[in-house]
């Protein structure tokens, strides 16, 4: 037990939303297998920092942070510690399915189609079952649906001849002069559209969160529909100039017309959240800072919330807390 706490210790400097998945004791059994997807993605979080200097230092790091997830998932779902295992009934609303709408578009949805229409949320991360999985305790129990697709240069969302990390892929396009932001906003507008003919989703209640490169795509589709109401961002890359792949880029004209700031004036009569570490040297926290001001200062009607949390890039004490108010708020209330 105390070698587990000490992981758990460990890896909430990581990903406080993971430890946020054993506190509220809703990881299931039928989690498991996910449990060295988690350690995929902490590595990369890690590779944000620190790159291994090998391929064999790479694939030692993974199969150690996946061990550690494993093992996480583990004890939080297991009668040693205590944990509440989610009652069988339902379960699959806690796993990622996989569809496809009408006009051959696939995502990832995270609850059962509902009787009536229910508020939804699309998580944007990398990956499909990565993105939806960080935050599935409070969506699911509030009865929200949460929808996700495969982020540009994530999962199945890859070109050919381009590299295997997402942001480096984000880098290959943008070198190619390939603007992918407004494919990709057509493809979850075709989402959207899918979930309100088929009666999923309240056309009223839409909202788009993500975290840090996820968050930049949720500023930019959010800014594209003026169907989603509410956007968030945590920790949130808002200046692609500013992170280390973008090295020598900072000035590119591309670049530069993607930072988020730009959009300012699409968020007029939103609700907009940034949450963001006080310390955040990976997307740089003046930066977010200065797109939440700028959307106070020139958005008409725009209801902003800020908040700069003790921390860095991944260890944030109450990031998950605050996100699950905020959406809870604009949300449970029909406008």
């Amino acid at each position: 037990m105390a070698v587990a706490g000490g992981i758990l210790g460990f890896v909430s400097k990581l990903e406080p939303n993971a430890l946020a998945l054993g506190r509220q004791g809703q990881i299931h059994a039928s989690w498991l297998p996910e449990a060295s997807a988690y350690g995929s993605r902490f590595l990369r979080l890690l590779n944000l920092e620190t790159v291994p200097s090998s391929a064999a230092e790479e694939k030692m790091h993974t199969l150690v942070i996946s061990m550690l997830i494993g093992l996480i998932a583990f004890s939080c779902a297991g009668p040693a510690f205590g944990a509440k295992l989610a009652p069988d009934v339902g379960a699959t609303d806690r796993r990622v399915r996989r569809l496809t709408t009408t006009t051959g578009v696939e995502f990832g949805l995270l609850g059962r189609k509902p009787a009536a229409s229910v508020p939804t949320v699309f998580w944007f991360g990398g990956a499909i079952d990565l993105s939806a999985v960080e935050i599935v305790p409070f969506l699911v129990e509030r009865g929200y649906l949460c929808v996700s697709l495969d982020t540009p240069g994530h999962g199945k969302n890859r070109e050919s001849g381009e590299p295997p990390d997402g942001m480096d892929a984000w880098r290959h396009r943008i070198e190619a002069k390939k603007n992918f932001i407004p494919q990709f906003n057509q493809k979850i507008s075709k989402v959207l559209d899918y979930l309100i003919a088929e009666g999923f989703t309240d056309p009223d209640r839409v909202a788009v969160v993500g975290g840090s490169r996820g968050a930049f795509i949720a500023f930019h589709y959010a800014a594209s529909d003026p169907r989603v109401k509410s956007v968030g961002g945590q920790i949130p890359l808002t200046e692609l100039g500013h992170i280390t792949e973008f090295k020598g880029m900072e000035n590119d004209p591309l670049t530069k017309s993607l930072g988020v700031i730009n959009l300012a004036e699409k968020f007029a009569g939103r609700n907009l959240l940034v949450i963001v570490g006080d310390n955040d040297a990976r997307v740089g926290t003046d930066h977010a800072i200065a797109f939440a001001r700028r959307v106070s200062r020139v958005a008409q009607d725009a209801n902003v919330e800020l908040h700069v949390l003790k921390g860095g890039h991944f260890a944030m004490e109450g990031l998950t807390e605050l996100s699950e108010m905020w959406l809870a708020k604009h949300l449970d209330k029909r406008n």
